[in-house]
């Protein structure tokens, strides 16, 4: 409604100064009738009412405004080329969806623009997504003897299971002409798109750029008898190029939102799929066989000839490359190639007359320049899709509130200083009147705030001083104002009020707020809230989304509906050695697919030691590294003396084929940053390389007994479990051996020699992180003393031997935050995993953590560190690896290769001057090779 004419006649009735003054007085003679008996003009109280009369007649014509204008804040917080919304509320972001299908990428793809100018190109002709094919998909295999995962196939398979992953893709990609003149530029676009355009579980494994082959067809075209060397003979030629290029290599239609509104195109519609800057596809290209060669019928494309304005006739057209019997059939020679028409350079090919004559009367050939035709050839303009919004209208000022005093008749002296206390008196009985309706006039002011979808604080109401600095009633309340003042701010401030509105606020995305369930600050919780409802859209939008070193939109939407995390799990540079919980792919902690041919060892090998950005990295040089990529696993073997020292699982994280080298990170590896020096000053005959054969190996847990053994039978006991075995389920095997190690190894005290201890588990509480065994047959459990010297693992291998990694993720959570609750853990620990899977993909698996405080954060610094190093699979992501229970780093092998012999001086730190002690730390610490006694 622009304007009180506007109104319907009761609601402008209703609003009239004469309507309200009538209301007041009927409501006078109802409630005071005896007190009140004069109601006439000359009344004072009918004289005051009159004043506030007219101040609540203005409040109700000020809310009969445009609906944009009520909106609109002030000049001064206008965003600039901004609107009542912000751009990320309108249809181009809240209807669309980040990149999740097949048709989303390629349409994504399509759209990659080289300058987002007119100048500019498109980088793709056209894309395709397909399912890694089962021969190329990575696979490993699990040893059901030695309970180790390998990356190299065994020769003999009897006791192995192998595991594939899934969720990767090969992408196909034509280049257009341009791309081909500069490939560089199209693969950083590319490589940036697909690094932040990747899905939980998913993967790009290969790129594949799709070969030219010139497509020559050779056409004689006859003009129409009017058409003359002095004709425009280039317009007619960039015809023929424009109808052959599309005919062979179609273009992709784009529009824009209102060309495509106008063709009957719906919302839904167009914003499908992902939001695209450069028009709207409707349609996208054929699909890309990349197994196949691709077949081109000409016969078509003398019906597209003929239209061309200026043509009466094809007289030829083929092409020597046709396929035999067929004069307009043309294929590729072999897959895995494109059509390229008239080659690099069609426009002087067509300018030589020789693929293309066009014939005028008497059949004298007419040519053109290529600059000529060049020149007939416009670009189509570039689509830019700006974002709809909803345009600011005009601020009103609506809070301007005008004293009811101030309109009193002088012959109450309200406007002069009073003189009697009587007059005092009324300043403070009218100030009550005043300020409900200064505040009135300022809550309508704060509309633009109030119902903002970004939002700060918690000021809801209204509260503004009803008078100017200089006037009388500024004079009389001087003394008590500014108490007044205060009282009035902290009013203003409602959180219950912000949470209400809040909640109506999200119901416009069909969502809701979060239960207020976990202890934390107030604070955090309304910013957690707020925070969802400012970012929703984009949540949603990047709802399947995942990044390095940055929040998920997912753990964003999972911490918002838990009501934790407050405004920092929103940051664009978050702390996330800080976050409230962790969510972890496990798909990023394995090691990238390693080349065959590495298998055997590499040598020699040059070796020195390189500081990169503040970091250091062993480099090594070797005679092939073509294959090599970055996150394979390498073993790195020196010889030093007489006998190999080998490091397992190195993880390469620079790669330089320039100088064939690769770079090891120092600061991933304790044991090889030990061994760095060692290494650089061998010679290069001395060092060796080759792909990691082990690089996991299942999991052994500590044996350690709960305090509390409260509840088990006589033939049960209650195991502390950290890390938790999350997967582990009631009736399931366990077998507790015996562990040899240097910590084990006690001077004069010989080792047990015991068989494994099977037990079976009868009861798993994981919140508590413990399970109750039962022992088996006449077998009985170790004692106290014994239990540092026991590992135990699960005794079959269903666990193990299934595929863990691929659509797969991990929850952590702060155990202390669900055992502090006063209601039930238990509840909560089911309300929190009904939220998780209401969030997560319904083809993404999860297991959720429980970790003690110590243990929480211990993660965090691993998780960050982790991320912020680019995921390497070094010491951190074995340490989360073990954290999750999907493995641990392979035990280190005893004997010569693997350990040292020690010094004489070693000897002494280990055992003393009397021979009578025993440090294990310096055993392990300086990797020395020990003979425990065996007690048999």
């Amino acid at each position: 409604m622009s304007t009180t004419e506007s109104l319907l006649p009761l609601v402008r009735d209703d609003i009239h100064f004469n309507s309200l003054l009538e209301q007041a007085t009927e409501s006078i003679e109802k409630y005071a009738c005896e007190s009140w008996c004069d109601k006439d003009a000359h009344d004072p109280g009918i004289t005051f009412l009159e004043a506030l009369g007219y101040g609540v007649a203005d409040l109700a014509y000020r809310q009969t405004l445009p609906l944009t204008d009520l909106l609109t804040p002030p000049q001064e917080q206008q965003v600039k080329e901004g609107g009542i919304f912000p751009p990320e509320f309108g249809p181009q972001q809240a209807l669309t969806c980040g990149p999740i299908s097949e048709d989303d990428y390629r349409r994504a793809l399509l759209d990659l623009h080289s300058s987002d100018t007119e100048e500019g190109y498109f980088f793709f002709c056209n894309a395709q997504l397909i399912r890694e094919p089962d021969a190329a998909r990575y696979r490993y295999w699990y040893n059901t003897d030695t309970r180790e995962y390998s990356l190299i196939e065994p020769e003999n398979g009897a006791n192995t299971v192998a595991l594939t992953l899934r969720g990767n893709y090969h992408l196909y990609l034509m280049p257009a002409r341009e791309t081909q003149d500069n490939p560089d530029m199209a693969q950083t676009a590319l490589d940036s798109f697909l690094l932040n355009h990747r899905n939980f579980g998913e993967c790009v494994s290969k790129v594949i750029w799709l070969a030219p082959e010139n497509l020559m067809p050779e056409i004689e075209i006859v003009l129409d008898k009017d058409i003359s060397q002095n004709s425009n003979i280039a317009a007619i030629l960039a015809d023929v190029y424009r109808v052959s290029e599309n005919y062979v290599t179609p273009s992709v239609l784009r529009y824009s939102a209102e060309e495509w509104q106008q063709r009957g195109g719906t919302n839904e519609d167009i914003y499908q799929g992902p939001r695209l800057q450069h028009g709207w596809i409707p349609q996208l290209p054929s699909k890309i066989n990349g197994e196949a060669q691709v077949e081109i019928n000409l016969s078509g494309l003398a019906t597209a000839l003929l239209a061309i304005n200026g043509v009466k006739g094809i007289r030829t057209l083929g092409t020597d490359q046709s396929v035999p019997g067929h004069l307009w059939l043309w294929e590729t020679s072999t897959s895995g190639r494109y059509p390229l028409l008239w080659g690099d350079d069609p426009l002087s090919e067509l300018a030589l007359g020789q693929s293309v004559r066009l014939l005028g009367v008497g059949d004298v050939q007419l040519t053109a320049t290529k600059d000529e035709i060049k020149a007939e050839l416009a670009r189509p303009a570039l689509i830019h899709n700006a974002p709809l919004i909803l345009p600011y209208g005009q601020w009103r000022d609506t809070a301007r509130y005008h004293p009811a005093s101030d309109v009193v008749p002088p012959c109450y002296d309200l406007l002069t200083l009073p003189a009697t206390q009587t007059q005092t008196h009324l300043h403070q009985f009218l100030l009550t009147f005043e300020q409900i309706l200064a505040n009135d006039y300022q809550q309508q002011a704060l509309l633009p705030t109030v119902l903002a979808f970004q939002r700060q604080g918690d000021k809801v109401w209204g509260s503004q001083w009803p008078f100017a600095e200089q006037s009388m009633a500024q004079h009389v309340h001087g003394d008590y104002r500014d108490e007044l003042a205060q009282f009035l701010d902290k009013s203003s401030h409602d959180r219950v009020q912000e949470l209400r509105t809040l909640q109506f606020l999200l119901t416009y995305f069909n969502s809701h707020l979060a239960p207020d369930v976990f202890l934390q600050s107030p604070e955090l919780y309304l910013l957690s809230q707020q925070g969802y409802l400012s970012r929703h859209t984009l949540l949603t939008y990047n709802r399947a989304n995942t990044r390095i070193a940055e929040i998920s939109a997912l753990q964003q939407r999972i911490a918002a509906k838990l009501g934790l995390g407050g405004e920092s799990i929103f940051d664009n540079a978050p702390q996330l050695g800080k976050l409230p919980f962790y969510l972890v792919e496990h798909r990023q902690l394995l090691p990238a697919k390693a080349y065959p041919d590495y298998d055997s060892e590499q040598t020699p090998v040059n070796a020195h030691i390189d500081t990169l950005d503040g970091h250091e990295y062993l480099t090594l040089s070797s005679a092939n590294t073509a294959h090599l990529v970055v996150g394979q696993l390498v073993d790195v073997i020196f010889i030093e003396d007489e006998d190999p020292f080998t490091i397992r699982g190195q993880m390469i994280r620079l790669i330089d084929p320039g100088s064939n080298s690769f770079s090891l990170s120092l600061d991933s590896s304790k044991q090889l940053s030990r061994h760095a020096d060692t290494i650089i000053s061998l010679a290069p005959e001395r060092i060796i390389w080759k792909n990691s054969a082990v690089w996991l190996q299942d999991m052994d847990y500590s044996l350690v007994y709960s305090d509390d053994q409260m509840g088990v039978e006589a033939d049960e006991i209650r195991l502390n479990c950290m890390p938790f075995p999350v997967m582990a389920v009631v009736g399931e095997e366990l077998s507790f051996q015996y562990q040899i190690s240097a910590d084990s190894q006690t001077q004069g005290s010989p080792i047990q020699s015991n068989d494994d201890i099977v037990v079976d588990i009868t009861a798993i509480d994981r919140i508590r992180n413990t399970i109750v065994v039962r022992r088996s047959g006449s077998s009985s459990f170790p004692s106290d003393e014994q239990t540092p010297h026991y590992r135990w693992h699960f005794s079959n291998h269903d666990q193990a031997s299934s595929d863990r990694f691929s659509f797969m993720l991990s929850a952590v959570f702060d155990l202390n935050s669900i055992l502090a609750l006063s209601s039930d853990p238990y509840a909560t620990e089911a309300w929190v995993k009904e939220i998780i899977l209401a969030e997560i993909p319904s083809h993404i698996g999860m297991l959720i953590h429980w970790m003690p405080k110590g243990q929480f954060s211990q993660f965090g610094l691993l998780y960050e560190r982790w991320q912020h190093a680019g995921l390497p699979l070094g010491d951190d992501a074995f340490d989360i690896i073990y954290n999750l229970t999907l493995g641990q780093r392979p035990v280190r092998l005893d004997g010569i290769g693997e350990m040292y012999v020690a010094t004489p001086e070693q000897q002494e730190d280990v055992i003393g001057l009397d021979g009578n002690e025993w440090h294990s730390d310096v055993v392990i610490q300086d990797e020395l090779f020990y003979v425990p006694e065996i007690e048999s």
